[in-house]
């Protein structure tokens, strides 16, 4: 199941998919699915250098810091 955010979520991506120039893997997180029984989450990223969309597993995802969340 695919789940679409209502507020894009500002991500690095700690690895690519082969083929994928991943440049400084800063961008935003627009959507996840969740793949299997165990809740293994794949993001759905827009890529900031590239504008490319690529899909990640959660291990190669950190969340950047958020002052307003209070995560600085």
């Amino acid at each position: 199941m695919i789940t679409q955010l209502a507020q894009q979520i500002p991500v690095t991506v700690l690895e690519a998919p082969s083929g994928v120039q991943l440049g400084n893997g800063r961008g935003y997180c627009i959507a996840w699915e969740r793949h299997s029984i165990d809740w293994h989450l794949l993001w759905i990223v827009v890529l900031d250098e590239s504008g490319q969309v690529i899909v990640a597993p959660n291990k190669y995802i950190r969340v950047d810091p958020n002052w307003t969340a209070g995560r600085a």
